[in-house]
């Protein structure tokens, strides 16, 4: 239920935050953001990633 404001009309009020349950698939976000700044920058010079070096 809305809070009434200073000209008596209902404001909506902000649900509480929810905690974070997507750990693994927010890690996995973290890891291909930074794999791909790597690459953009250059960070791979030869053009393949560590695990396919052979």
């Amino acid at each position: 239920m809305g809070r009434v404001g200073a000209a008596g009309a209902k404001t909506p009020t902000q649900p509480p935050p929810r905690p974070r349950t997507h750990k693994r698939a927010d890690r996995a976000r973290r890891l291909a953001d930074l794999l791909r700044h790597q690459v953009l920058t250059g960070g791979f010079p030869d053009g393949t990633l560590p695990h396919e070096v052979y």
